[in-house]
């Protein structure tokens, strides 16, 4: 059952990202702009300018969002999900997702205080990040893995 609910999320995960997208409705280089219009409005201006953020739920997941902008051509650069519910166990499922998604990540690096694993996207500029510390925080970034010229790393 276990299984068939992780299952259940990763089809939510993917049925919910367009394949053009970086992140959800976003392109690495957008401008904050382009963000705010491609979000409908979800995305709004943070305190610090080089950051928009939003809300976003995605199956049993709901996060805070935070979208980064690098501060020389103000283009986008990152997404870090702040996951709300931070309970172990939440944690722990929303990382079995990711594994059941993208496979065995590049690095894993599991230990008592915390726990990151790191994939790269098939056929894509994308990087992603999966930090947890056991009951202080649960994120996930997905960053561009190219420069503020739209070329690879």
């Amino acid at each position: 059952m276990r299984i068939l609910g992780l299952i259940s999320v990763v089809v939510a995960m993917i049925a919910a990202q367009p394949s053009h997208a970086d992140w959800q409705y976003t392109k690495w280089g957008m401008t904050s702009d382009e963000v705010v219009t491609a979000s409908e409005g979800k995305a709004k201006p943070g305190k610090d300018p080089r950051f928009l953020e939003a809300e976003h739920s995605s199956g049993r997941y709901a996060f805070k969002v935070s979208f980064t902008f690098s501060t020389s051509q103000k283009r986008l650069e990152s997404v870090t999900l702040y996951l709300l519910d931070i309970s172990n166990s939440n944690c722990g499922h929303l990382a079995g997702a990711l594994f059941l998604k993208y496979g065995v990540p590049a690095s894993d690096d599991n230990n008592k205080l915390h726990r990151l694993a790191i994939w790269r996207v098939p056929s894509s500029p994308t990087q992603i990040s999966f930090w947890a510390i056991p009951n202080g925080s649960c994120t996930l970034t997905y960053m561009a893995m190219v420069n503020e010229n739209n070329e690879g790393l």
